[in-house]
């Protein structure tokens, strides 16, 4: 979606959806659109109206659900971002605090998203930064060391057009 939202917007209006997943996915689109536009609180109506996926069972191989339930998660945190960045922030830390609960390990994103610099300094931020053990997503060693600048990793979060660098 370039510039060109009218065009866009009229797009989305002629697909159909044939069931809930293909609903996420347009709600996805016009959450992006509006941001991308400056409407943060029309894309958070749109977030808010994505559903989560269906549970799948233990043994279940299920890539596709594996992966709504990914974009649902992200969709979350989407969310609580755009709280965040409109004033809500009593509402975007509750929702970080149902996510953290939920295995949200991102702490390099949440000590570099732009959206959280007005909330990193109250004291609910630092007990619950505090209090979340977040795990080590990564493997130092001597090989990946010698080949590769491992130390600079670059991020890409879904709807925050934004890349992450870790140091």
């Amino acid at each position: 979606m370039s510039r060109n939202y009218t065009s866009a917007g009229a797009l989305l209006k002629t697909f159909s959806s044939e069931d809930q997943a293909e609903k996420n996915i347009i709600s996805r689109l016009y959450a992006k659109q509006y941001m991308l536009m400056g409407q943060p609180k029309k894309a958070l109506a749109y977030l808010t109206n994505i559903t989560a996926p269906a549970p799948f069972g233990e043994f279940e191989y299920a890539p596709e659900k594996e992966l709504q339930a990914r974009q649902y998660f992200m969709d979350s945190y989407t969310g609580a971002r755009i709280k965040a960045l409109t004033g809500e922030n009593a509402k975007a830390l509750n929702e970080l605090k149902i996510l953290l609960s939920s295995g949200f390990n991102y702490q390099y994103v949440l000590n570099t998203d732009p959206a959280w610099d007005p909330v990193r300094k109250t004291k609910k931020w630092i007990v619950m930064m505090n209090s979340h053990e977040f795990t080590k997503t990564y493997v130092e060693s001597e090989s990946s060391n010698a080949s590769t600048n491992y130390n600079t990793v670059l991020y890409r979060i879904p709807m925050l057009n934004k890349r992450f660098t870790y140091n």
